[in-house]
């Protein structure tokens, strides 16, 4: 119950402001703090946010291999590299497909204060909170496409084909559009 209720602080409070804060190491050792196997929801909550840190913290080692690799005439790296940056890039699309679910879940827990001095929050606190954490559901989808922009440049360049290429990044510039187009909508 007391996990639960931390849990549920750590999603409406700390991890919105961290986002915004750009402190990405703090949410990262404080959502290492849960036991995920009894956590309820953590797929649409937690798990979001973990994605979300592990990306941002991933990728600029793995371009800057892809860098080198390029520079160093290709030692056999490359490939690996490139499924690394391939998997970072599927990472991106689903990070970018969940984070809508996450407004979603953070509107129900808000919507459980509105009108009312539920649990710990005032009804002026909950919507703060909900402001808040649209503002940093938008800040990940902004640098989720600023990433992913990135990726599609360094791969994009001589380090692989337009073919292989075209494989590693299955999503088609409209699609990306499309996607942040109903992430922006569903905030």
């Amino acid at each position: 119950h007391v996990a639960a209720k931390a849990y549920a602080l750590v999603l409406q409070c700390i991890a919105p402001d961290t986002v915004l804060c750009g402190d990405y190491k703090l949410l990262k050792r404080v959502l290492g703090g849960f036991d995920v196997t009894r956590v309820c929801d953590w797929a649409s909550g937690g798990q979001v946010y973990e994605s979300f840190v592990a990306a941002v913290e991933d990728l600029p080692a793995a371009l800057e291999r892809v860098a080198s690799s390029s520079d160093d005439n290709d030692d056999g790296c490359g490939d690996t590299t490139q499924e690394e940056i391939g998997d970072i890039y599927q990472r991106m699309g689903s990070l970018l497909a969940a984070l809508p679910s996450l407004a979603t879940r953070f509107e129900s827990l808000v919507g459980l204060y509105m009108g009312c001095e539920a649990f710990w929050f005032t009804e002026s606190e909950a919507r703060d909170m909900h402001i808040k954490s649209s503002v940093a559901i938008s800040d990940m989808a902004s640098v989720v496409a600023r990433l992913i922009h990135e990726i599609e440049a360094a791969i994009g360049g001589d380090v692989v084909s337009k073919a292989a290429a075209s494989s590693l990044l299955p999503l088609a510039q409209d699609m990306r559009i499309l996607r942040t187009f109903k992430m922006a909508r569903s905030v």
